[in-house]
């Protein structure tokens, strides 16, 4: 996240909020201590802090961190909308921040729009990014440019708008360079226009726990790493972890064994010196 925008952020900005942003951002990659961590200190920044729209952003963003990794579908969906109040809240104060509109939208996409109705939101923060970009008032990367352009046409595809996705996956075919990327845009338009340009796509009905369920699995994946990710990732560090341990280990015994191999040989040495100074006081009696 930090990289993505050239952020225009206060010059004195607390060094807590620093803190709790790098920690907010290593949750994104899946740690949930971090995640947690980074949601106590926003809290008690806000307190320290308060009116700061962006660390409202930042404390509902950890929260739907911590939705991620709960158990309880439940405990998801309580965690997760309170995460949401915050974030519409802090666009509501600051609604030209980018950062905040990042935060939000990146959120927003990843929710089932069948259950939660938040693709709207997508579209409104995306549209206004896109619109900063063009008009010079931010620096967003232009792989990150590229993919607020993919997923707005996904969120307008989304909501039956056919026309308005098959036109931005249009022009981003255009755009871009790579090839594997330009056919899969390719493949995406056509698909698209071979649809109305507009229509209505119904709720699924499903059992409402199912619903919890699925919505709160979904949540944040742009922000947030799946659970799926988040145990690979974390067996993964458990191994290099337990490989380095074993390292040290091999090396320490090597170590120890190569000051025994020292040991011996230096006191044979001496041992060595000591028979022949003992011969040559013989050879003089």
């Amino acid at each position: 996240m930090t990289n993505m925008i050239d952020m225009k952020r206060p010059q004195m900005l607390d060094e807590r909020m620093l803190t709790a942003i790098r920690l907010h951002n290593e949750g994104v990659e899946g740690s949930e201590a971090a995640a947690l961590e980074a949601n106590r200190l926003l809290e008690q920044l806000r307190i320290d802090l308060p009116h700061s729209a962006l660390l409202d952003a930042y404390y509902g963003s950890s929260m739907i961190l911590i939705a991620r990794d709960k158990i309880n579908p439940f405990d998801k969906l309580r965690w997760s909308n309170n995460g949401l109040k915050l974030l519409d809240s802090a666009v509501a104060a600051d609604p030209r921040n980018a950062e905040i509109r990042l935060l939000r939208g990146k959120n927003a996409y990843e929710l089932p729009e069948k259950y939660f109705h938040r693709t709207n939101t997508v579209i409104e923060d995306y549209t206004l990014l896109i619109e900063m970009q063009l008009k010079q008032e931010q620096n967003l990367r232009a792989d990150l440019f590229s993919q607020l352009l993919d997923e707005l046409s996904e969120a307008y595809a989304r909501i039956g708008m056919n026309k308005q996705a098959a036109a931005l996956w249009s022009r981003l075919e255009l755009q871009t360079q790579n090839g594997e990327w330009k056919q899969l845009l390719g493949q995406k338009r056509l698909l698209q226009a071979n649809k109305p340009s507009a229509q209505n796509l119904p709720d699924n009905a499903e059992n409402s726990t199912s619903m919890l369920i699925e919505g709160t699995r979904s949540l944040g994946n742009a922000l947030l790493t799946w659970s799926g990710e988040k145990k690979k990732i974390e067996k993964s560090k458990k191994q290099m972890k337990e490989e380095k341990k074993q390292k040290k280990k091999l090396k320490e015994k090597e170590q120890k064994k190569e000051k025994k191999a020292i040991k011996k040989l230096s006191q044979a040495k001496s041992k060595k010196k000591m028979d022949a100074g003992k011969k040559i006081i013989r050879i003089k009696n």
